[in-house]
């Protein structure tokens, strides 16, 4: 509630901070970006700790009822991260959280909250669509749209149906299997 509040004045006391997550635990490796124009060392929200390191990321908005494809470049300047692309099949299907905050809601902030945030957004990687020697450039894709997802994910079957319904008999006691 502190943060909408905060939100919704002219001016904001504190620095927007926007921390983006890679989370490589199914390639044995989770790595941890930020951005933020108040500090270019590592801070903490919520425990984790996140390093600083150049990306920028566009294209989160839902336009014309489709779902947002965002990009997102990270830096290959360190060459951090291109081990793991030849290593994991350019990383598909690595999920990448967006977490949005203010900074005096960080550990150490003026007021730590790790409750205060913006709705947390859930990507998967789904191509790598650029890289060079300066950046590497993802697209990236809400779960439902990962090439492997089916829907639905729970199936109602033949020998699970019983009971009775006005409108459909068996649908009242119908269970998923999933």
């Amino acid at each position: 509630m502190a943060l909408t509040t905060d939100l919704k004045k002219a001016t904001i006391d504190s620095p927007y901070v926007e921390m983006i997550e890679l989370d490589g635990r199914s390639i044995s490796s989770t790595l941890f970006f930020h951005f933020t124009a108040s500090s270019d060392m590592p801070f903490s929200f919520g425990g984790q700790e996140y390093i600083p390191f150049p990306y920028r990321a566009h294209g989160w908005e839902t336009t014309k009822g489709q779902s947002p494809r965002p990009k997102l470049v990270i830096s290959n300047a360190t060459k951090l991260v291109q081990p793991y692309l030849q290593q994991f099949q350019d990383l598909k299907r690595v999920k990448v959280t967006r977490i949005r905050t203010l900074a005096k809601y960080l550990d150490g902030g003026a007021s730590p909250d790790s409750t205060q945030h913006l709705p947390i957004e859930v990507y998967y990687i789904n191509t790598m669509s650029r890289m060079d020697r300066s950046s590497i450039e993802f697209e990236l894709v809400n779960g439902f749209d990962l090439p492997t997802a089916k829907l639905p994910a729970a199936q109602a079957l033949k020998d699970d149906i019983g009971g009775g319904n006005m409108f459909c008999p068996g649908l009242s006691s119908l269970r998923f299997r999933g």
